[in-house]
């Protein structure tokens, strides 16, 4: 039917937001950027670091930014250094009750047996 702009007040300031009218009978919905600016929900990634959103609370939910694979590596130098070289012998314990299973290998795609052939070759 049509859209109009708001005023709407949260955590003491003043914000204006877009809405759109509809004649059917609907639930009231915000957007997720809408949700993030108000600090309504948050993105909780272990890959990431928080911005502060422009309603100007903080370190409270903002936009999420993924930090690079580099990043990490760089930070945590010490964990991976020296992979796939343990020292000392160790020794896999299995249960002999337990029958081993081969698993057939999975079917590639019709659409990606070309690319993957050209490959191969």
């Amino acid at each position: 039917m049509g859209s109009t702009e708001l005023p709407i007040w949260h955590h003491g300031k003043r914000d204006v937001l877009f809405f759109n009218i509809t004649k059917n009978d609907l639930a009231q919905l915000l957007s997720y950027s809408t949700c993030i600016e108000l600090g309504l929900i948050t993105i909780n990634d272990c890959d990431s670091t928080i911005a502060s959103n422009s309603h100007g609370h903080g370190m409270t939910p903002g936009v999420a930014i993924t930090t690079g694979i580099t990043d990490l590596l760089d930070e945590y130098k010490d964990a991976f250094e020296g992979l796939g070289d343990l020292p000392g012998e160790y020794h896999i314990v299995t249960d002999d009750a337990v029958p081993p299973v081969v698993h057939p290998p999975r079917h590639v795609p019709v659409a990606l047996r070309n690319q993957i052939k050209e490959k191969l070759d």
